[in-house]
């Protein structure tokens, strides 16, 4: 019996937030540390707002989710880009904590957590399956292939 081969994944970075051509929807692009898996992330309007004006800050929409996961010992150590269901990318938020050796995961929508994701300082992975699949999907992903990207016009913040 063959073993089913688990697929490669890659961690990402922040490339860039643009706006995307269909309806003027915010993407957030990643790219892997070579360069050569890019994914677009779609967002709400709210969380592009966020990643653009600083998702680790203290006076921030998240700081009191920052300063909590401290106070009780809980820690996300990574994010998980999973499936994607209709035009909404799903992740999975894996959590440590001090007081327990079980890791809890919590799905969620990539397009409302993704500052979260950031400001927590979490590694973001994503199989390059699920990049391949997104670049197929008719949600801006095209407007990877056709934009400029210059990391001068990256809010300073976005920049790794």
């Amino acid at each position: 019996m063959k073993k089913k081969k688990e697929p490669r994944l890659v961690e990402l970075e922040v490339y860039g937030l643009v706006v995307g051509p269909h309806q003027g929807r915010p993407l957030l692009l990643m790219k892997d540390k070579t360069g050569s898996n890019i994914l677009p992330v779609g967002l709400n309007e709210l969380e592009a707002q966020i990643l653009a004006f600083g998702s680790d800050r203290q006076d921030g929409p998240h700081g009191i989710s920052l300063s909590l996961q401290k106070t009780i010992g809980v820690k996300i150590e990574k994010a998980l880009f999973t499936e994607v269901r209709g035009q909404r990318q799903v992740m999975n938020l894996f959590f440590t904590s001090e007081s327990s050796e079980k890791a809890a995961v919590v799905e969620c929508f990539a397009e409302s957590s993704m500052s979260f994701c950031l400001g927590s300082k979490a590694p973001i992975f994503a199989s390059e399956t699920f990049i391949d699949q997104c670049r197929r999907t008719p949600l801006d992903f095209h407007l990877t292939q056709s934009a400029t990207f210059g990391r001068d016009k990256v809010p300073p913040n976005l920049v790794q």
